[in-house]
């Protein structure tokens, strides 16, 4: 159903509903470590959204750029901040095949939800996550499907605690599909194509994830010790949103800004063969009058009933990036 994705991150507004520095002014933040170092041995930096080398806007979770990350406020400031939301609009409607997140400087996240919506007023879930199967019933009232993501129909929402693992303590990888591995994957299927719409994509954070022997520390309205408390917080490095031109079955173009470029998806039929529709890419070369930005042109077919061939043209769907080095905040 998805023979030529683009990763509409890229493209998207991107709001962040809290981040570090910024209501709180300069703030200390230490990585997590599993060694119960302490505090004047930890990893720590300082985060300031009025200095540029130190802010992390939720901008940099789309950026593209190695060594760039969003990330929240910690717990120091209260427990609030395990309640953090980014919404994305993706300034039309798309199907949305599949979500990748890594996260930055932190582990990755316990309880969240990923959300959907048309028109950024009435939402939907895709997918619930969880620290642990019993999680699961108890912060969603869900029942756990377990062990690795699995489907039983096209429009069934689940939750999972398959990336709920402590390890790694960063850089650590969410794949999340809405096609693969459901019924009507190798098309068409018109339940599968109104799930994966969506103009407005949703992630709520509902829990951090806390290291055993902190728990007693984090529990309850008190929160005395800063020190270990500044430690938990959300971070991404990278969101890819990998999606496509809504199938609507005839020939039509989706055009979508991209910086002072153009990419123009037109969906159109060039030949069958074996019940498949071949895909090809047209790259015209550099326009100087617009500061040598590309334009590019994709043809591709919506619904395609064999497209296990066909491979993202225009955008990588993620990749791995490695992140600068802290430094300790000057004493």
């Amino acid at each position: 159903m998805f023979p030529s994705v683009f990763n509409l991150a890229q493209t998207a507004a991107i709001i962040a509903n809290a981040t570090c520095g910024e209501r709180n002014s300069a703030e200390v933040y230490c990585q997590l470590d599993l060694l119960g170092l302490e505090p004047s041995n930890q990893e720590c930096g300082i985060c300031d959204a009025t200095e540029r080398g130190k802010a992390h806007p939720i901008g940099k979770a789309i950026d593209g750029q190695a060594g760039s990350w969003w990330q929240a406020p910690s717990l120091q400031f209260g427990p609030d901040y395990h309640f953090v939301t980014i919404t994305l609009d993706l300034k039309k409607v798309f199907q949305v095949g599949y979500i990748l997140m890594q996260s930055g400087i932190s582990p990755r996240p316990g309880n969240w939800i990923l959300e959907r919506s048309l028109d950024g007023v009435e939402w939907a879930p895709w997918q619930f996550f969880a620290l642990t199967d019993e999680e699961c019933w108890r912060a969603f009232g869900v029942e756990p499907r377990r062990g690795k993501p699995s489907y039983r129909y096209d429009d069934e929402v689940i939750c999972t605690s398959y990336f709920s693992a402590l390890d790694p303590l960063q850089d650590g990888e969410i794949h999340v599909s809405l096609v693969n591995g459901r019924p009507g994957a190798s098309g068409p299927s018109r339940t599968l194509t109104e799930f994966t719409l969506a103009r407005y994509v949703r992630i709520r954070f509902r829990r951090l994830r806390i290291l055993p022997q902190d728990q007693s520390l984090v529990q309850g309205l008190s929160y005395p010790d800063t020190s270990v408390l500044r430690r938990y917080f959300y971070s991404l490095q990278d969101l890819t949103i990998g999606g496509q031109c809504p199938c609507n079955g005839h020939a039509g173009e989706c055009q979508i800004d991209l910086d002072a470029s153009m990419v123009s998806v037109k969906p159109v039929f060039l030949s069958i063969q074996n019940g498949s529709t071949l895909l090809s890419l047209v790259k015209s070369s550099k326009t100087p009058s617009t500061g040598g930005s590309n334009r590019f042109m994709a043809i591709l077919v919506c619904c395609a009933f064999d497209v296990h061939s066909l491979r993202s043209v225009l955008f990588a769907p993620g990749r791995r990036r490695r992140r600068r080095p802290l430094r300790k905040p000057s004493q």
